[in-house]
């Protein structure tokens, strides 16, 4: 979950005059910022599950968008090992983060007038506090009927969020509500995607 911004790597320049230069074009480099989440599971002899989890949270700073170096972006990453058994939850944390700022305007002279020089400022404060924590449950698929009991467990969670959802929209009814087909495969059989679709009440 994140954004794809473009990173100036650098530019190519064609000397015009003894004086001056022009730049003919410049290159980028394309660099993911948000939330990333990269696990890389390992099943050990003893029915327990390695996982070499790295997490990050990025994001740009804001105002730097024009700046001569380019974009300004905050990064904070977590690289671990954990070692779990089948269909424990485990629960990463400690990326926090808590940004304060303020800013104000004012009209001027007319702002530093005893007592009524309050009606011409306007002063600004945010806070934001993140806490991001992380929940996995590694399990191990051992056969079909497993593998299709997980499926049928997360597609009922799927459906079942779908057949509540509700439009705010209360003036034009909404035709486009996204439904699920039903799901009536039996153990070992494979979910054709390409059913699932948007149904269009007339």
């Amino acid at each position: 979950m994140g954004t794809n911004v473009p990173i100036e790597s650098g530019s190519y320049s064609t000397n015009t005059t003894s004086t001056s230069s022009v730049s003919a074009f410049n290159t980028f480099d394309r660099k993911d910022v948000g939330i990333m989440l990269n696990v890389k599971p390992q099943i050990n002899q003893g029915g327990t599950v390695t996982l070499q989890v790295y997490q990050e949270d990025s994001s740009v700073q804001s105002g730097t968008a024009d700046q001569a170096g380019g974009y300004s972006i905050d990064k904070r990453s977590l690289q671990t090992t954990i070692l779990a058994d089948d269909g424990q939850i485990v629960v990463l944390g400690g990326l926090i983060g808590d940004n304060y700022t303020n800013g104000n305007s004012r009209v001027p002279w007319l702002s530093k007038i005893p007592v009524l020089g309050v009606l011409f400022r306007h002063e600004t404060k945010s806070r934001q506090k993140t806490n991001l924590l992380i929940f996995l449950r590694p399990v191990i698929v051992r056969d079909a009927a497993m593998l299709q009991s997980i499926t049928a467990d997360r597609y009922g969670y799927m459906q079942a969020r779908s057949n509540a959802y509700k439009s705010d929209n209360w003036i034009e009814k909404d035709g486009t509500t996204p439904a699920l087909p039903q799901l009536d495969g039996t153990a070992g059989d494979v979910i054709d995607l390409t059913k699932i679709r948007r149904s269009a009440t007339p």
